[in-house]
């Protein structure tokens, strides 16, 4: 996941990456917004500065209504008041920084855990999960 300095509903205390790197928490949206998974990946990886630089367990998800439900200092908007999956993170993996290896616009990518950890960019990564089992 691509994670910027943003702040959700342009508001609040927190930014995208302070909920991941300071309270080990990341959510996204549930039923809506498109492209989203509807059934919690076991790893999250998250990238920002050309480099996927931090990778974490799932330790538990929940669903809830919408953020203010969890924070309230959140403004409502639109993308803030639908409902949305929260996932507590464990701690950062061994192994990271990785280099993108390629330039990547800010989407979800999905790679298997252990060609992210052994190959040397996140680009040889994701080719190598996609050639899996074509033999």
């Amino acid at each position: 996941m691509a994670i910027n300095t943003d702040r959700p509903g342009s508001g609040g205390e927190r930014t995208y990456r302070d909920f991941v790197m300071r309270e080990a928490i990341y959510f996204h949206p549930y039923g809506w917004g498109g492209g989203w998974p509807k059934v919690p990946p076991n790893f999250l990886a998250f990238r920002w500065a050309a480099h996927v630089q931090q990778i974490n367990r799932v330790l538990t998800y929940e669903i809830i209504p919408n953020l203010q439900t969890r924070w309230p200092d959140i403004p409502e908007t639109d993308d803030t008041i639908q409902p949305v999956v929260v996932y507590r993170l464990g701690p950062p993996l061994p192994g990271t920084p990785v280099p993108n290896g390629q330039h990547y616009r800010a989407s979800r990518l999905w790679v298997l855990l252990d060609q992210l950890l052994t190959s040397p960019t996140l680009a040889d990564a994701l080719a190598n999960s996609k050639n899996i089992g074509k033999w």
